[in-house]
């Protein structure tokens, strides 16, 4: 499944302000006849342009694993026959949103009851027993006395 949107939009924004006052005045001083005047003159011009785009695409892939008989027995023989696969879940800040993904990262250990001990693609082999230094899984972690290796 794929879905995209585009969303564009475009406001814009055009003003022009044209201010002019004139004054003019006489006056008597003591001296004589003095003259005045004021003339003033401004001009605004403003103008605003925005633009917005968004463009969303939501896309999600579906990964079927099929075990034969023959896989099944192969790994029994090897001493992995359970199955494991790693599964997020992404929790966004608004509207509470949950997105769960699914993983194509495997590992097959002895049974239930050895779960894999490192995050998805952190194992040394497929049993995921060995983890890559800083893969370990909260809990599994190597201890060296009483402090945690991480």
């Amino acid at each position: 499944m794929s879905e995209s949107t585009l969303t564009k939009e475009q406001t814009e924004t055009v003003g022009q302000t044209v201010t002019q006052s004139m004054s003019s005045g006489f006056g008597v001083d003591v001296e004589g006849i003095s003259a005045s005047a004021k003339a003033e003159n401004s001009v605004t011009n403003s103008w605003s342009n925005s633009y917005r785009t968004e463009f969303t695409t939501k896309s999600s892939e579906t990964t079927k694993v099929t075990v034969t008989s023959a896989d099944a027995q192969l790994a029994k023989s090897e001493g992995q026959a359970f199955l494991w696969t790693w599964q997020f879940t992404t929790t966004y800040n608004w509207n509470g949103i949950q997105v769960i993904t699914n993983t194509n990262t495997m590992a097959n250990t002895q049974n239930q009851g050895a779960p894999p001990k490192c995050v998805a693609l952190g194992g040394e082999d497929d049993s995921y027993q060995s983890c890559v230094e800083g893969t370990w899984m909260p809990g599994f972690e190597p201890q060296s006395g009483n402090a945690t290796v991480i």
